[in-house]
């Protein structure tokens, strides 16, 4: 196993620091290496390089006579320029800003083998809360669960052609797995300010409130494909609009107000349309009366005149919670 040494100016948080003791790693943190003394035991360390826009270039490591010195560059500000820097500076990997012990053992065994992991038979998961800016990206270890406290949290797929397309809506009360990292390219981005709490899998699998959370993440799946089935785009929207409604919909005098942020272009990539048939369909929409918005900018919301709940998150106290939260 290599000890770690966390190369730069501003040190890692010290949840990440506790767990990576606990998991058995001796730790050492400088701002600069020293190239003729070993750091740590005699073992040869790995290092983890901070990536910040004022911090001394990368490759300096070679400069301080480890040409062949294993290291791994932490993206703090996620930046895509420090990112490819980093590789081309000769990095074995790129972490994201929201680093976990979890992450980076995994990152470690997938690069240096098995023998990399904990010392440990079991890594203690901490149960860990968390706040994540808007549009901030929610990283989730394999075998964890994100229970949302406060705020939305948007599930996208990253297309091919560099877009992304949305495909759920998560709120207060609801559960997110991790997803592996394979070609379905899903990730987890903060749609409004975000309290999440995270746990591991096998501690919460077994409990009552897990179970009927599931249930309700299962069906919840099933409206969604169920709507994205409909032949015609706006029963598509419609269908969408109902179930957010149903997640997010608050009593108001023209009807079930969905109390989310949700702009054209999402709404198009959520039904498989262009952006400017969304903006036509509503209009159609609106002339109909099947609904209208309310407020401008960022702080238009649509209205649904007519909407029947049809319980599918099997939890009748969800209006009325969203009711205690606008008043």
């Amino acid at each position: 196993m290599m000890d770690l040494v966390f190369l730069g100016r501003t040190p890692p948080d010290v949840l990440l620091l506790t767990d990576l003791i606990h998991a058995g790693y001796f730790l050492t943190l400088a701002q600069q290496l020293e190239p003729k003394r070993s750091i740590g035991h005699h073992r040869e360390p790995l290092i983890i390089v901070s990536l910040e826009p004022d911090e001394t270039p990368i490759s300096s490591l070679q400069q301080q006579h480890r040409p062949h010195q294993p290291w791994i560059a932490w993206n703090r500000t996620d930046n895509a320029l420090l990112a490819l820097q980093a590789y081309t500076d000769g990095a074995s990997a790129v972490l994201p800003h929201q680093l976990t012990a979890g992450v980076l053992i995994q990152a470690m065994q997938t690069l240096f083998g098995p023998q990399h992991g904990s010392r440990q038979p079991h890594i203690p998961f901490r149960t860990a809360q968390r706040c994540y800016q808007q549009g901030a990206l929610i990283p989730l270890e394999p075998d964890s669960v994100l229970d949302i406290m406060r705020g939305v949290v948007a599930q996208i797929m990253l297309r091919t052609d560099g877009g992304e397309a949305l495909f759920g809506l998560h709120g207060p009360r609801q559960l997110i797995l991790a997803h592996p990292n394979d070609d379905c390219a899903i990730q987890l981005l903060a749609h409004t300010e975000v309290i999440a709490t995270t746990h591991n899998w096998h501690d919460v699998v077994n409990t009552p409130r897990f179970v009927e959370q599931l249930r309700t993440r299962l069906y919840l799946m099933e409206v969604w494909s169920a709507m994205q089935a409909r032949p015609h785009a706006d029963q598509r929207i419609l269908g969408l609009l109902g179930l957010l409604a149903e997640q997010f919909g608050v009593p108001h005098g023209s009807g079930v107000l969905i109390d989310v942020r949700l702009t054209h272009a999402q709404l198009a990539t959520a039904i498989g349309a262009t952006r400017s048939t969304v903006t036509r369909l509503l209009g159609d929409l609106r002339l109909r009366g099947a609904l209208t918005t309310i407020g401008k900018g960022d702080h238009e919301r649509f209205c649904l005149p007519e909407w029947g709940n049809g319980h599918h998150t099997h939890d009748q106290r969800t209006l009325a919670i969203n009711r205690a939260r606008r008043a």
